[in-house]
């Protein structure tokens, strides 16, 4: 007799990335015959160049879930092709080329932000004008990677890679400005 567990046996805490892992061959497959798909846990993105590529990808998808076990549920899948989707509560425009926050989210991130706000923010600071930084002298701007790194002040910019130590750091911070104070 042959016994398989009918759910996770650890509990659901490792669900999200093992079904995550689970799809990727099912991606990769999808990425050989030529279609560009992106997937979160349960959430499929897929995209086409023009409007047969899409409708393609769309067709070869859902065959490729349902061949292998998957239920597309249509009321939860979009199917009409579109220009603008709302994907892990981004809207993606591809005729402006914007990708931005629902309104719904976009509330609840600033609701979010004005609570920490008001747990950090001692009550007997003002708010207004408590820190005066004056004029800003110099702006140093700076893109890293772990291929190279750079700065660059105004029309200056030295470049260059990074050290090997530095390539091995676990941080990498991208496009950070840095504004020296007088």
């Amino acid at each position: 007799m042959l016994y398989q567990f009918t759910s996770f046996p650890n509990g659901l805490a490792f669900c999200p990335r093992k079904f995550t892992k689970l799809m990727k061959p099912v991606f990769a497959t999808l990425r050989q015959l030529g279609h560009l798909s992106s997937g979160y846990i349960d959430d499929s993105w897929l995209m086409g160049s023009v409007w047969n590529d899409c409708a393609k990808n769309v067709v070869d998808t859902v065959k490729l879930l349902d061949s292998l076990g998957f239920v597309v549920h249509p009321e939860k899948s979009v199917f009409i092709l579109t220009k603008k989707l709302v994907f892990l509560e981004f809207v993606v425009d591809s005729v402006s080329m914007l990708v931005y926050l629902t309104p719904d989210k976009a509330l609840k991130v600033k609701q979010a932000a004005t609570a920490l706000f008001n747990c950090l923010w001692p009550p007997s600071l003002p708010l207004s004008n408590s820190i005066n930084v004056g004029e800003v002298d110099i702006t140093l701007t700076s893109d890293a990677s772990k291929q190279g790194c750079s700065a660059a002040t105004g029309d200056s910019s030295p470049g260059g890679l990074c050290m090997a130590e530095e390539a091995k750091g676990t941080l990498i911070f991208l496009k950070c400005s840095l504004y020296c104070l007088p």
